[in-house]
């Protein structure tokens, strides 16, 4: 009996070896998977850096946008503005000398009047 018991048991230490070298073999396996997870995970902190100064740079350039708008704005403001004086300028500009010839004309006609006025003396 002490074969038979000394054989089963051989049988199944024999099989607990195998037992023992698959799971070695497993574990190789999952420190391989380990391996490849913490190389994913630096994979992904360097994306998570990259994304971080991506989402940086997005906000300074919509500070910049934001200001060119305002220098637009301000622009268009004082084209308007500007139109506005030019206009009005022009405006006033021709008056005076609308009213610059009116003087002038008034003048003339002063003068012509006097010369006839003479002439007209004299041809009495």
């Amino acid at each position: 009996m002490d074969k038979e018991f000394k054989e089963s048991f051989d049988k199944i230490f024999d099989r607990l070896d195998g037992v023992d070298k698959n799971i070695e073999q497993m574990n190789v396996r999952f420190d391989g998977v380990d391996k490849n997870i913490e190389q994913m995970n630096t994979r992904f902190d360097g994306i998570d850096h990259n994304i971080g100064e991506i989402n940086n740079r997005l906000d300074k350039m919509d500070g910049r946008f934001d200001t060119i708008e305002n220098d637009v704005k301000d622009v268009k403001a004082g084209q308007e503005r500007m139109q506005k004086n030019i206009i009005a300028s022009l405006g006033e500009y021709t008056d005076r000398i609308v009213s610059h010839f009116d003087d002038r004309t008034e003048a003339l006609n002063k003068r012509t009047f006097a010369v006839e006025t003479k002439i007209e003396r004299l041809h009495k």
